[in-house]
C-alpha cells in the first residue's frame, strides 16, 4: 500500500507540465467574439476570457468603468485606428459649447489579470500635455513590484514593465496645477502565466494508481475477520 501511494505521489509531483502560453494583444476595437466595440462603450469584463478586466477608481473608493473611445471622436492617434481606452467617462477631454468644460478624469485606471501576467506593455498618450502618469504594478499578494512615472507631451509611446508576475496594474492620474491628467491607452500586450497541468501520460498513471489503491483496499477489507465476544 505504501509503495502504491508513493507511486501516485511521484506521478503527481513529477508528471506536471506547463501549458504553452501565447501573447495577447488588446486594441479595444473588437471583442474576443470578433464583434466591434462601438464608440463610448464602458469597458469592464468584456475581455475576461482573455485574462484581464478593467475598472477605474474615482476619488478614494468609488469604482467606475473606463470608456472605449473612437480616435475619430477623440484625440487622434497617428499609429492606430479604432478605439483607445480613456481614463474618463468620455474620450473627449474638452467641450467648447455652450461653454468650455473639462471632462472629468478618473483617478486610477486599473487592469486586473487572471492569475498573473508577464511581458506587460501598452501604448499610452497623455493628452493633457501637462502632468504625469504613474504606473504601479502589483503581484498576487498586493506587493508593489515596480513603479515609474512617465512625462507628458510625447504622444503615443509604448511603456513596458520590467517585471513579471503582475496581477494588477494601476495607472495613476497625477494632478498638475490643479488640473487632472487626461490619458488613454491602447495596444495592451501581455502573456498570462500558464497553469501547470498533468500530461496525458500522467492521467493514465494516476488512474492506474488509484485503481491499484482501490484494489488493495478491497483486499484488506475482504480479509477482515469480525468476531464477537
Amino acid at each position: 500500500m505504501t509503495v502504491k501511494l508513493g507511486l501516485v505521489a511521484c506521478t503527481l509531483a513529477f508528471g506536471l507540465t506547463t501549458t504553452a502560453a501565447n501573447a495577447t494583444t488588446i486594441t479595444f476595437d473588437t471583442l474576443p467574439s470578433g464583434a466591434a466595440v462601438p464608440d463610448n462603450t464602458p469597458i469592464g469584463t468584456q475581455y475576461a476570457s482573455l485574462g484581464v478586466t478593467f475598472s477605474a477608481v474615482l476619488g478614494t473608493d468609488t469604482t467606475v468603468l473606463p470608456v472605449a473611445t473612437s480616435y475619430s471622436a477623440g484625440q487622434p492617434g497617428p499609429l492606430y485606428s479604432g478605439n483607445y481606452l480613456a481614463n474618463a467617462p468620455s474620450g473627449v477631454p474638452y467641450t467648447f459649447t455652450p461653454t468650455f468644460q473639462v471632462t472629468p478624469r478618473y483617478d486610477i485606471l486599473r487592469l486586473t489579470f487572471s492569475g498573473t501576467a508577464n511581458g506587460v506593455s501598452l501604448s499610452l498618450n497623455n493628452f493633457s500635455r501637462v502632468g504625469t502618469t504613474t504606473f504601479n504594478a502589483y503581484d498576487a499578494n498586493g506587493a508593489l513590484l515596480q513603479t515609474f512615472t512617465t512625462n507628458a507631451g510625447d504622444g503615443w509611446a509604448i511603456r513596458s514593465l520590467a517585471v513579471d508576475g503582475v496581477a494588477r496594474l494601476d495607472l495613476l492620474n497625477n494632478v498638475y496645477n490643479d488640473s487632472p491628467t487626461f490619458f488613454g491607452i491602447d495596444q495592451l500586450n501581455y502573456t498570462l502565466n500558464a497553469a501547470a497541468v498533468p500530461e496525458p501520460a500522467t492521467w493514465g498513471m494516476m488512474i492506474l494508481g488509484f485503481g491499484m489503491m482501490g484494489a488493495a483496499v478491497r483486499r484488506r477489507t475482504a480479509k477482515t475477520v469480525v468476531s464477537f465476544a
